[in-house]
Formats: C-alpha cells, sequence, structure tokens
C-alpha cells in the first residue's frame, strides 16, 4: 500500500521547510542539521532535507555521509541539476573523479547555464590531465558568469600547465581585478612570473600576497625562497 499524507502534514512539511532553509542560509548547521535529520525520518523522499544534510556533512569532511545524502537526493530527483552537482563535489572530495566528471556533465545536460558546475567540472578535468577541455570549461563558465574570479583564478593554473604564459597572466590578473584582496591569485601570479624571468614582478606580487595575509607561513617560506634566488 502506497504511503499517503494528510493535509496537516504537508503543511507541517512546508513549514519545516522552510525553517530549515532559513537555519541553513543563517548558518546554523548544527540546527540545521538537526532539523534536516528529522524531517528526513518522518518524510524519507523529502529532497531539500537531503541537499541541505549533503551541504552539511560535505562541509564538515563526513564525505561518507555526505556520498549517502546527496545520491539520496539524486534518486529523488534525477533532473535537478544542483543535486547532480552536490553530488559531483562529494565524488570529487573522495577522489572518484571519473565519477565526478560525469555528475557534473548530468548537471551541466540539464541545466546548460550552470556556471559553477562548468568550473567544478573543469576542476575535475585538470585533476584528470585533460588540460584542454578543463581550460574550454572554465571559459564557458566565465561566459556564462563574468564575475567567477575562482573559474578565472584555476584557468589561470591550467593555461600556466599548457605553457600559455601571457594568457594564464591575463587569466590571473582577471582574478584579482574583480577580487583585489584575493591572495592566492596573487601568489600565483607571481609564480608565473617569476617562473617566466619576470622576477621583479614576480616578487612583488608575492609581497602583496604576503601584506594581505600576513599570517600565511606558504607566503612568508615563499617570499623569502625566492628572494634568495634574486639576491
Amino acid at each position: 500500500m502506497n504511503n499517503q499524507l494528510s493535509n496537516d502534514d504537508l503543511i507541517l512539511s512546508q513549514f519545516e521547510s522552510d525553517k530549515l532553509i532559513k537555519l541553513y542560509q543563517n548558518q546554523q548547521f548544527e540546527e540545521a542539521e538537526k532539523l534536516a535529520t528529522l524531517i528526513t525520518q518522518q518524510f524519507p523522499e523529502h529532497l531539500i532535507g537531503w541537499k541541505v544534510l549533503g551541504a552539511i556533512f560535505g562541509q564538515s569532511g563526513r564525505n561518507a555521509e555526505a556520498l549517502n545524502a546527496n545520491q539520496t537526493a539524486v534518486q529523488l530527483a534525477p533532473k535537478d541539476a544542483i543535486a547532480r552537482s552536490n553530488l559531483g563535489n562529494v565524488l570529487t572530495e573522495l577522489g572518484r573523479l571519473e565519477e565526478a566528471e560525469f555528475s557534473f556533465n548530468q548537471a551541466i545536460i540539464i541545466k546548460p547555464d550552470f556556471a559553477e558546475a562548468h568550473s567544478n567540472l573543469g576542476n575535475v578535468l585538470k585533476e584528470l590531465g585533460k588540460l584542454r577541455e578543463a581550460e574550454s570549461s572554465f571559459n564557458q563558465a566565465i561566459a556564462l558568469k563574468p564575475d567567477f574570479f575562482g573559474a578565472y583564478f584555476n584557468l589561470g593554473a591550467t593555461l600556466n600547465q599548457l605553457g600559455k604564459f601571457q594568457e594564464s597572466v591575463a587569466s590571473y590578473k582577471n582574478a584579482i581585478l574583480i577580487k583585489p584582496d584575493y591572495a592566492e591569485a596573487h601568489q600565483n601570479l607571481g609564480l608565473v612570473l617569476f617562473g617566466n624571468g619576470d622576477k621583479d614582478a614576480g616578487l612583488n606580487s608575492i609581497k602583496r600576497a604576503h601584506s594581505i595575509n600576513s599570517n600565511s607561513k606558504d607566503h612568508k617560506l615563499l617570499l623569502r625562497i625566492l628572494q634568495a634566488k634574486v639576491d
């Protein structure tokens, strides 16, 4: 016999859904996890509950639980692009890159203008060594979302690996133009410049990264190493 819900159950479910979304948006993750758990126990086919659980588990590094929650969400809503993309994210974290590639591609098929899915696919393709395909994915993400500084940053790294020095520099500069306090972009720009002979500009970029995040041991060490090479 099929399970049925009364009108009161449906109203209660909607009320809890709205409350859950607000808790998550307000970053009250402990309370959101408790409520999402209760909701999914009461309503096992409650998509929002599983999506919220997947996001919370992923953020806290509980990847096995995140995988289960996101797989459940995809099973409940195979045509939900966000659910597919979320599953791709946790598969990436687990190192299951071919499966992540498939999941992101499915998200893009469902929602071709999903800039984040294009960018995440680019990251997976880059890790798989498919650099030209990764370049294409990042460019597509940027075309859809011109202020996507993260896509510019990852495109810069990909272009550098492809030996496209000038394009890599331009991409990092675009990331910095959008987000001037992006320390990692300043650092990577500095490394590309320094590695291709422009040592002064390279050092200046890494100094800028250090000034943005003076607590970073990596920036301090890198600056010391490169200054020694110049001296």
